[in-house]
């Protein structure tokens, strides 16, 4: 199975992008943990309305 993300643009920084992207990612450990782990982990977004 695969996925794909797909940025249309001008003047795009690819590196920002793949780093932020990256950064979105468990860590290996973080990985191992499993579902109740993950569950604890901070939601960075907004609470929605």
């Amino acid at each position: 199975m695969r996925q794909e993300l797909v940025f249309i643009g001008q003047n795009l920084d690819e590196t920002k992008m793949r780093e932020a992207l990256d950064d979105c990612l468990l860590s290996e450990a973080e990985l191992l943990e499993g579902m109740e782990t993950w569950q604890q982990l901070p939601d960075p977004f907004p609470a929605w309305e």
